[in-house]
């Protein structure tokens, strides 16, 4: 799970900034927290707003960009400068994460930074969760220079230092060094998955139904049979679909055409009895973008969970009705927080959605600054009463400047 994320220099975030995911002293949805054992609460979810352009998507992208150049041994590619002065141009971009493993028993802290395609320093500390434990460092490494400080790992120096060139990274070792603490990034690393609507437009549903079919069994024979997992998180899409107002009564899961892939079949009740069925090749023509973004999604969430990934989701409201995008979040809070292994992180355009599904400490604000550089406000810092919509605050400008059409703000009657 994740702790915080850290970023300097990349892209329109200039100076450091931090997402964190430490929980205040608030007592409101503590549903929504994970007690860890040395008694730091940690949020499950965490929202990102802000006006077009202000860099919501951008945070998203750095932790999911990150993400995957650790297990696809591209951290060299990852320098993306704030781009408007020569001074950040010429310095490198620095990532840091702090996350708790699996077992919720070790902190790790993780960092590195990137100039062109160099890595200029990289670090790994871990610490016990465990109240007064100390952090001890796993290794260091700046420019050529790599020191393992774990006794236990001291022999892995003489065998990385003659093959490690500058553009790759250390932690990319971590299978064939079996150390532990490193894999344990690894492992988080591969269990972050972005959503973008608009980038799972066309074959999103296709994408997660063939992420469905791979749960199914088959025998010998080739014969597949729909396993008790399958049938439940099939179940669970279903409940999904009748509890969300689009009108469809019910949805199977079916090999489709001559290929005998398996698609979700959706069905709607017909005036007369019966069932009209809506299957891949139909559902373009009869379904919205809304709806089709909204099944794609329910089914992201719910393969998500399953496999134990975090989901980080993009304009989560992307041409979906504000109210109908309020009960599907409420919904997906709600299942994610019976889950001591998941987190969700989405953006959204939907202000209102703020007063009532999330904790103070689970809004982050992300504003421009004077010299264009974005910034991270976390709502915890504000004093805000219990009873107070956070969406007046922001709609009067309390948590930073509103973004406006060319300067002009509405004038009141």
């Amino acid at each position: 799970m994740l702790i915080a994320f850290t970023i300097e220099n990349y892209k329109s975030f200039r100076d450091q900034q931090t997402l964190s995911f430490v929980s205040s002293a608030g007592d409101e949805h503590l549903d929504h927290t994970m007690l860890l054992d040395n008694g730091l609460r940690i949020n499950r979810f965490a929202a990102i707003i802000g006006g077009n352009g202000a860099g919501k998507s951008q945070i998203i992208r750095a932790i999911n960009d990150f993400a995957r150049s650790i297990h696809r041994d591209t951290l060299n590619e990852l320098h993306k400068p704030y781009m408007f002065d020569s001074k950040s141009r010429l310095s490198p971009t620095s990532y840091e994460v702090i996350i708790v493993n699996n077992e919720k028993d070790t902190f790790l802290r993780y960092g590195i930074s990137v100039f062109e395609d160099k890595i200029v320093s990289e670090y790994l500390y871990s610490r016990e969760v465990k109240k007064g434990a100390k952090e001890s460092c796993i290794f260091t490494r700046n420019g050529d220079e790599l020191e393992f400080k774990r006794s236990a790992y001291k022999k892995h120096e003489a065998l990385i230092k003659p093959i490690i060139k500058d553009s790759g990274a250390v932690i990319t070792f971590a299978k064939s060094l079996q150390a532990k603490e490193m894999t344990n990034v690894r492992e988080w690393a591969i269990s972050q998955l972005p959503y973008n609507p608009e980038v799972f437009l066309d074959k999103g549903l296709e994408f997660f139904e063939s992420r469905f079919e791979e749960l199914l069994t088959k025998d010998d024979n080739g014969k597949v049979t729909i396993n008790d997992n399958a049938k439940k998180l099939l179940g669970l899409y279903g409940d999904f679909i009748l509890k969300a107002p689009l009108h469809i009564d019910g949805v199977d899961f079916l090999p489709v055409g001559s290929d005998k892939k398996y698609h979700f079949v959706y069905k709607i009740k017909n005036l007369d009895g019966g069932f009209t069925t809506i299957g891949p090749s139909e559902r373009g023509e009869f379904f919205s973008q809304g709806t089709m973004n909204i099944l794609t999604f329910m089914a992201a969430v719910i393969w998500t969970t399953d496999r134990g990934f975090t989901l980080y989701v993009d304009e989560v409201d992307a041409s979906i009705h504000h109210s109908l995008a309020t009960t599907l979040i409420k919904g997906i809070l709600t299942y994610h927080s019976e889950r001591n292994d998941m987190q969700f992180i989405l953006s959204t355009h939907n202000i209102p959605l703020l007063d009532e599904c999330f904790r103070r400490d689970e809004l982050n604000i992300i504003i421009k600054d004077k010299g264009k550089a974005s910034n991270i406000i976390n709502a915890s810092k504000f004093s805000i009463r219990k009873d107070a919509k956070v969406s007046a605050k922001y709609f009067r400008g309390e948590f930073g400047v509103l973004p406006s059409f060319l300067g002009l703000v509405g004038k009141e009657k």
